[in-house]
């Protein structure tokens, strides 16, 4: 906020929240937002008091170098702030979720006629894919992507160093070499 106006938001997604106390959810936030930001605000409103909010406006102003004030308003225009940004998170929480199930049944149906196309009993639940890039003809590598249900899974992307090259490339033996290297 800045002269009274919203000028900028940022919206962060937290998982595996169910459980634990609004407080604990902010504070993790400060931990690794905050400490690694390279520009602080002189005041951060939060929606839930914190027991050790007078440490946080003391270590987040020493990184800033000047005072940050963290703050749990309950009446006036610094609550409505606060209010107007839990509206934004519900609206843009809802849309998100929104967005995933579309997502997700738009895989669902294209693994359906992928399944279909392919003569498949049931759609796949893993797809990988293989691809050999060589530069200027001596350094080849091979990458792996990997689909689970339709959507990406980055953690079981790979990427390989080819080593059997021979001196001139033969995609037909990296393909061979990544697939007997992954299997």
């Amino acid at each position: 906020i800045r002269a009274g106006r919203l000028v900028a938001q940022e919206q962060y997604v937290f998982r595996r929240t169910e459980g634990h106390a609004a407080a604990d959810v902010v504070e993790a936030f400060f931990t690794q937002h905050y400490v690694r930001a390279t520009e602080l605000p002189a005041e951060i409103l939060v929606c839930t008091h914190l027991e050790e909010a007078a440490e946080w406006s003391e270590l987040l102003s020493e990184l800033r170098g000047r005072r940050v004030r963290v703050h749990h308003p309950a009446r006036g225009d610094r609550r409505a702030l606060v209010e107007l940004a839990e509206k934004n998170a519900r609206v843009a929480l809802q849309a998100l979720t929104r967005a995933r199930a579309e997502s997700e049944a738009s895989s669902r149906a294209a693994l359906a006629d992928l399944a279909d196309a392919l003569g498949l009993p049931a759609p796949p639940a893993r797809i990988e894919c293989f691809d050999v890039s060589t530069t200027q003809g001596r350094a080849s590598t091979g990458s792996q992507v990997v689909f689970t249900n339709g959507q990406p899974d980055r953690r079981n992307y790979r990427r390989f160093r080819m080593h059997q090259t021979d001196g001139k490339p033969d995609d037909y033996a990296m393909m061979a070499e990544m697939v007997r290297r992954r299997v």
